[in-house]
């Protein structure tokens, strides 16, 4: 074996020698197959191998990172069709009889296909679909045993090609080596490559050979499928079996065909094996129906219970600070529930002798958990004149028609995740519902009278905003890092403009309070370097793919790997500064500037992974959630997170991301870095992929809630009651933006335990339901992040 090493982790003991390489490195293009090469035309000299294994990578490493249409695809299927030809023409002088490869076949083929962008994983055919390519140069043409798949026409006018399915290739090969077939193998051994490789042999390349491998290959078939319905989960549906087994046992009676003659015998081990293909299909992928359930309802829920502290926080806003927290959270009676539910789950599964399993017990403690939460929500005395009126307010606010028209849209996305055809269109879908929201802010702007400029422009950014993003994904150029190339270098400086905006921003931020300069404010004058350094990395590696401009090799290599790293290093610097400083200063004033310079620091790192276009975007976001702003004080009522909820589900996909998993962006992880580190690089493709939509909506929530509590002239009155209340409208916001995603996963989840048998579940369903669970459990990691952080300030 010599290539990708990944044989090695399936197979660790299986090969007598070893080449394997690092394949893990999508950007690594030509060590894999330099060793293949270095190491496959010296054994080609040798008899001391039966099977040679060469794994080639750099097509699919081109793929991901470039594209099927970059020079450096042509480029490798150039230096293949060269190994290739190299190999044959060995192979040719050496196939004569008695030669060393008088009975040797070659085998080329793909593991996978490819989209156009280079990608693989969904269930389309250019992704299941690939080629495979056999020959024996020392034999004579296969016979015909029994008839073609293909079809071919006898006058010739159109040439037939044949499909082998994957499930046939491991007995085929099996037999063509001598080998038994794998236990598990449902296949068929497929006719004409089996011929193919018998075309040196005449004693073998019979019919009556044929029909003994058969024999064997349905012998082998109806073993497992007897064994995996005795001892599975599920097992094989009783009728189903016997079915089976109807058409399998005259076949054992009559092993040799003599009574029903040798093609009918052929034919009728076909016909066999074919159904029981079609019977393992059905019966491959098994669930555990009953740890679903349990999760499934456990996530469920999660959602009262998410909704039950939304409506305490509503609930309880008043001067009683540490009372009312207690009551939001009560943190002694869920510990005592918690433990207790692990303890009973232990002590049932020692008396039932079944042993500890450490996903019961921890579905016990969630169970108690949400149990106790929810319980203690009826059996707690709330109802008290001082809360009365505080419920009132609250159901004053969820009767709000811009509420209760987010509560609609929430429902009708998480709705629209049980069509393939809408997850598909999910950014679009995202893209509408901002638009109607629009639509009503612009109904309430005319019946007002005002803020009629804020709701056009609200409209218009979100239409330039979704025109701008929601294209196809355009792959990287050979040196940028990035996803966009440019010629001319006009075309970069326009989009560095943005990144100027953002530092004089950031600058006119720090001089206005320069009388109260503290930590924050000094993070926050780091910003307009570390956006200078992005349009410099940027600029250079354009201006170098000018042909009239030569930049120093050092120069570049400086802004292509250290730049990104002063950015990097920046962002990481500024959050410990503002962490730090956040355990010695209190107040709104200095939330403010806390949330500015952190929202500042990562925001560069996150505009910098997804490329040139993102700061174009990220100006459009400022300005349609100024308008948000702006227009929800038509009513003077709090931010409503179901908007702010859609803009981020909008970035996500207006910055070039799918929820698929071959529309990872694999060359974001690598901007800054050429060698590969797992964590390292695992990070910065994380970031790359939730940063616009969940890291900074949660970092920049708190900025809202000061922008509308400063517009209450009445809460700027008592610092006391205003601290208090300030730090519940926090929590207020965190909530409402959690239980919309919980709401929007707990559907995915729902959608994707339903459609568990649909063709396209591991290719659209699987993966969205991925996407969004992890998207929650980042949401609920930064929730408590950002609340150790800002509550401090409350």
């Amino acid at each position: 074996m010599m290539g990708d090493d990944t044989w090695l982790q399936l197979f660790p003991n299986h090969f007598s020698e070893a080449y394997p390489f690092p394949s893990f490195n999508v950007k690594d293009l030509h060590t894999v197959d330099n060793g293949v090469i270095s190491n496959i035309f010296p054994k080609l000299h040798q008899n001391n191998w039966d099977l040679l294994i060469a794994h080639f990578l750099g097509v699919d490493h081109v793929g991901h990172i470039f594209g099927v249409e970059s020079p450096l695809m042509v480029e490798k299927l150039t230096q293949y069709n060269n190994v290739l030809e190299e190999i044959i023409s060995i192979l040719q002088k050496e196939s004569g009889p008695g030669g060393l490869h008088e009975n040797t076949m070659l085998i080329v083929m793909g593991d996978h296909g490819q989209t156009l962008n280079g990608d693989h994983g969904g269930g389309t055919a250019e992704e299941v679909d690939t080629g495979l390519f056999a020959m024996v140069l020392g034999g004579r043409k296969g016979k015909d045993i029994h008839s073609s798949s293909c079809g071919l026409h006898m006058d010739a006018s159109s040439p037939g090609i044949s499909t082998l399915p994957q499930l046939d290739f491991a007995p085929t090969l099996s037999t063509i080596l001598g080998v038994p077939i794998p236990f598990g193998s449902v296949g068929r051994v497929n006719l004409e490559l089996l011929s193919l490789a018998w075309s040196n042999h005449e004693s073998s390349n019979t019919p009556e050979h044929y029909q003994n491998v058969l024999c064997i290959n349905s012998w082998q078939v109806m073993r497992y499928l007897e064994h995996y319905a005795a001892h599975s989960l599920n097992g094989i549906p009783a009728p189903d079996l016997m079915r089976l087994k109807a058409y399998y046992e005259p076949l054992s009676r009559d092993a040799t065909g003599i009574a029903t003659g040798l093609k009918d015998q052929i034919t009728s081990y076909n016909t066999f094996l074919t159904e029981a293909a079609a019977l393992a299909r059905s019966q491959w992928t098994q669930f555990g129906d009953a740890k679903m359930a349990a999760g499934l309802t456990l996530l469920v829920l999660s959602v009262p219970v998410h909704a039950l502290a939304l409506l305490r926080v509503s609930r309880f806003r008043g001067p009683h600070h540490s009372y009312e927290l207690q009551l939001i959270f009560p943190g002694r009676l869920i510990a005592s529930a918690c433990t207790l539910g692990g303890l009973i789950s232990v002590a049932t599964a020692v008396t039932l002798g079944k042993g500890f399993s450490w996903y019961v017990i921890l579905g016990a403690v969630g169970f108690a958990a949400v149990f106790a939460y929810l319980l203690s929500g009826f059996f707690q005395n709330t109802l008290s004149a001082k809360t009365k009126s505080s419920e009132k307010r609250f159901w004053s606010y969820a009767c709000d028609s811009k509420a209760i028209a987010g509560v609609m849209f929430v429902m009708l996305h998480a709705l629209s995740l049980l069509s393939n055809s809408f997850i598909m269109a999910e950014g679009h879908v995202a893209s509408y519902l901002l638009a109607t929201i629009g639509l009503i802010y612009f109904r309430f702007a005319l019946q007002f009278q005002s803020k009629i400029f804020q709701a056009v422009l609200f409209l218009v950014v979100n239409r330039v905003l979704s025109g701008m993003g929601l294209t196809s994904i355009v792959k990287d150029t050979v040196e940028s890092g990035n996803e966009v190339s440019y010629a001319n270098w006009l075309d970069a400086t326009i989009y560095c403009v943005p990144l100027l905006i953002f530092s004089w921003l950031a600058i006119r931020h720090v001089s206005r309070n320069l009388y109260r300069l503290n930590a924050y404010l000094v993070a926050t004058l780091a910003l307009p370097v570390m956006y200078a350094a992005i349009a410099v990395h940027w600029l250079i590696l354009d201006l170098s793919e000018v042909k009239t401009i030569t930049i120093p090799g050092d120069i570049r290599e400086f802004a292509r790997l250290q730049l990104p790293r002063v950015v990097f290093l920046g962002t990481l610097l500024s959050t410990g500064l503002v962490y730090l400083a956040g355990k010695l200063s209190a107040g709104k004033s200095h939330l403010r500037d806390a949330v500015i310079a952190l929202f500042g620091a990562w925001s560069a790192s996150i505009l910098l992974l997804l490329g040139r276009t993102s700061p174009a975007l990220g100006f459009l976001a400022m300005l349609e959630v100024w308008c948000i702003l702006e227009l929800q004080s038509l009513e003077k009522r709090k931010l409503i997170s179901s908007h702010w909820n859609f803009l981020a589900l909008l970035l996500f996909f207006c910055t070039n991301h799918r929820c698929t998993f071959d529309g990872l962006r694999y060359p974001a992880a690598f901007i800054g870095f050429d060698e590969f580190n797992l964590y390292r690089q695992g990070a910065l493709l994380i970031i790359d992929t939730y940063g616009a939509s969940h890291v900074l909506p949660i970092i920049g929530l708190p900025s809202l809630v000061v922008a509308e509590s400063e517009k209450d002239s009445e809460q700027k009155k008592a610092d006391g009651r205003r601290s208090t209340h300030f730090a519940l409208d926090i929590a207020l916001a965190y909530l409402s933006f959690g239980l919309i995603r919980s709401v929007t996963t707990t559907f995915s989840t729902i959608c994707v335990a339903i459609q568990r048998r649909h063709l396209m579940v591991w290719g659209l369903f699987a993966p969205k339901y991925v996407f969004d669970a992890i998207g929650l459990l980042i949401t609920d990691l930064l929730f408590v992040a950002a609340s150790g952080l800002y509550f401090s300030f409350t």
